[in-house]
């Protein structure tokens, strides 16, 4: 499996008075493939500066200092089984990203699995495919409300 690659330093966050992760610093990530699916989404929607193609034919995603997420919402009774949230930083911040933005939703969860089972500190093949699961059973609520609110 090609993973991904951090291009700039981790996540700097601050939490806003709502308890939500503010970003400190612009932060961008090679998927390590390219991503036919979201570079169509991202030229439909305007999205071009969030969705990039490298010089290597690999999709970068990019997010700029203030983005506003929650990151991983993994409920109490399964983070023993889920392993530490911390793992999960930089796979929730941009699938958030892309589930804020209405990206189709099998691409968004796929790009967490790949973010999570990436760099130093990715988790195990069950772990991700773990949260991989409970994104695909749970994370049609939520990708559903932000669809809505960009409609209305």
């Amino acid at each position: 499996m090609t993973t991904a690659k951090l291009l700039t330093g981790g996540p700097l966050v601050r939490f806003n008075e709502d308890g939500l992760r503010v970003l400190q610093d612009t932060v961008s990530i090679d998927l390590g493939v390219y991503e036919p699916e979201l570079h169509e989404w991202a030229k439909a929607e305007g999205q071009e500066g969030f969705v990039q193609k490298s010089a290597f034919r690999t999709t970068i995603l990019m997010l700029a200092k203030g983005f506003i997420y929650n990151g991983a919402s993994i409920p109490g009774p399964l983070m023993w089984l889920m392993g530490a949230k911390e793992l999960y930083e930089v796979a929730g911040l941009f699938h958030d990203a892309l589930y804020q933005r209405s990206a189709p939703r099998g691409t968004s969860d796929g790009v967490f699995r790949r973010i999570a089972r990436s760099g130093s500190k990715r988790v195990t093949k069950f772990r991700g495919a773990l949260g991989w699961f409970g994104l695909r059973v749970g994370g049609w609520w939520t990708h559903r409300k932000w669809r809505r609110n960009k409609e209305n």
